[in-house]
């Protein structure tokens, strides 16, 4: 897993004009694609909404764009690799 923005933080907008703070965890290429693993800044670990989001990054005239991911099967098997990177990352540290 890339983790050359470990801990950068981006602004990103949802569709309805909200706009949310994410901390950069990590990012992986997976079938010709770039993913980044983000969390959320302003939420506490104990709320019910935490958890990582997955994004698809992009660039546009230099400009990195980020878009959702809105196939649950692709999503999914995204998620899974980049669980099966921490993982190994994790064991490889011990």
């Amino acid at each position: 897993m890339n983790e050359e923005f470990e801990g950068k933080l981006i602004s990103v907008e949802d569709e309805d004009g909200n706009q949310f703070e994410l901390e950069f965890i990590g990012s992986m290429e997976m079938d010709g694609r770039e993913y980044c693993l983000l969390l959320p800044t302003d939420m506490e670990e104990d709320d019910e909404d935490f958890g990582y989001i997955i994004l698809e990054r992009t660039e546009d005239d230099g400009e990195e764009i980020y878009l959702s991911i809105d196939d649950e099967n692709h999503l999914n098997s995204v998620y899974d690799s980049f669980m099966a990177l921490l993982y190994d990352e994790d064991v490889d540290s011990e």
